[in-house]
């Protein structure tokens, strides 16, 4: 029997859900199925395996200094490496239509870092570079700052320049690994001028998450949090990002579209 595109469509995009769904730690089924069917919901209106069988996926790294309290265990490092291995598998149970998976690891803190160029798994020895490059992020979290405008911001040059460079970025996906505290000043605590740069750069109409929207970025946002330390961080504004949800534990609550 044939399997119809729109029958590899649909697989294709539920297992690469599930494949980076795996690196969620500690939500509920609840949670999970919701995440699940938005990201499956994405990938699948844009046509994965039917029109287009290019996927770009970009994973961003945190690299802040609160990741060596946040994720001592360096979850984020081990995550995205199993990641591309299930990416690779992914992209080698799908040859046939032919589905390509174009990566790229960048990292950020107070500025955004292009830490590899994309490569194609599957051919070469990219996932043996991209791993090793993965790896060095374990000693990447003496950052000052955790500032999403410039790894929302980045993430979308990076999509852009691909775009003119390629001509062809197909679907796009954004994996983003943080420990969800916003903080381009180097405090412990939000200021009036961090929510004042949360409303008016990163959430504002036509802004850097509307952005992500208007290019039809799929955002898979990866929390990371040491359950065991007395603060664990709040991602709520991460979450508005990804998800659209209103965050309302700023003063005067964020919408997001």
């Amino acid at each position: 029997m044939r399997t119809g595109k729109g029958t590899v469509q649909r697989v294709a995009s539920v297992l690469l859900a599930c494949f980076l769904l795996v690196l969620v730690a500690g939500p509920s089924r609840a949670q999970q199925n919701e995440t699940k069917d938005r990201v499956v919901e994405s990938l699948t209106s844009c046509d994965l395996g039917k029109t287009t069988s290019r996927l770009s996926l970009l994973f961003l790294l945190d690299e802040s200094g609160s990741l060596a309290t946040h994720d001592p265990a360096n979850k984020r490092v081990e995550g995205t490496i199993e990641a591309l291995k299930a990416l690779q598998r992914l992209a080698s149970r799908f040859s046939a239509i032919p589905l390509t998976i174009d990566v790229a690891i960048h990292g950020f803190h107070g500025s955004y870092e292009t830490r590899t160029a994309w490569l194609t798994l599957g051919s070469g020895d990219a996932l043996e570079t991209l791993s090793a490059n993965a790896e060095r992020f374990r000693r990447r979290n003496a950052g000052l700052k955790t500032d999403y405008r410039e790894a929302i911001g980045g993430a979308v040059e990076a999509f852009k320049d691909r775009g003119e460079n390629t001509g062809d970025v197909g679907c796009k996906a954004l994996v983003w690994f943080t420990d969800g505290e916003y903080d381009s000043e180097n405090n412990s605590s939000l200021t009036r001028g961090e929510i004042d740069e949360i409303t008016g750069e990163l959430c504002v109409a036509d802004g850097l998450v509307d952005q992500l929207r208007e290019m039809s970025i799929t955002v898979i946002a990866i929390g990371l949090s040491n359950q065991e330390t007395k603060s664990p961080p709040d991602m709520s504004l991460v979450k508005a990002i990804a998800n659209g949800d209103p965050d309302t534990s700023l003063e005067s609550g964020i919408g997001l579209p």
